[in-house]
Formats: C-alpha cells, sequence, structure tokens
C-alpha cells in the first residue's frame, strides 16, 4: 500500500478524484502540455526535479490542476512578453546608433 495513496502532491490533502501528474496533460496557451511538465517550469529555482521513481505522491487534485494552469500560463505569457521586449529593445538601440552614424557622415560633409 502506497503512504501517499489519495494525496495531492501540491497541497498536500487527501482527495477523491486525482490524476496522475505524468499521465494528464491539459490546454494551456492554446498547446497541451503534461502536468509533470507545467509543475517542473513552476518549481522554485533550486527544488529537486520533478522525477516519476521518488517517493513522492504521483497525483494532484483538480482544484491544484487549475490553480497550476494559471501560474503555467502566467509563467509562459511573462516569459514571451521578456522576450518581445528584447527584441523591440535590441531594433531601438540599432536604430539609435543608424542615426547617430548618419548624423556624424552629415558632420563630416
Amino acid at each position: 500500500m502506497d503512504i501517499f495513496e489519495n494525496l495531492c502532491r501540491t497541497c498536500g490533502n487527501e482527495c477523491l478524484d486525482l490524476l496522475n501528474i505524468y499521465e494528464v496533460s491539459v490546454k494551456a496557451l492554446d498547446k497541451t502540455v503534461f502536468v509533470a511538465e507545467m509543475l517542473s517550469s513552476c518549481l522554485p529555482t533550486g527544488f529537486p526535479a520533478l522525477q516519476p521513481t521518488d517517493a513522492y505522491p504521483k497525483l494532484i487534485c483538480r482544484i491544484c490542476l487549475k490553480k497550476l494552469t494559471l501560474v503555467y500560463e502566467f509563467n509562459q505569457q511573462w516569459v514571451g512578453a521578456h522576450s518581445e521586449f528584447n527584441v523591440a529593445l535590441k531594433f531601438e538601440e540599432r536604430r539609435k546608433r543608424s542615426l547617430a552614424s548618419k548624423s556624424q557622415d552629415l558632420k563630416v560633409l
């Protein structure tokens, strides 16, 4: 008998309707993502990685799954926006260098 048979990995509560984090996937940001992948991407830095063979519960309750999905989507949104901002900043930097270069060329004439 598993000591964590009916316990949610994320909240630690005993629940009747649990899903296996390594078998279930959900729709998040228009793509299908395994629950374990979402958990891994949302874990704090330095936290031990999820392993299917570890001794911890392999289940998640539906309430925690909803919360996890929201956090995962927020993190992905943040990363996407940050990436877009970096592209825009690099473009603006090049534009300013180009303008400065043209200004210098005009001064030489």
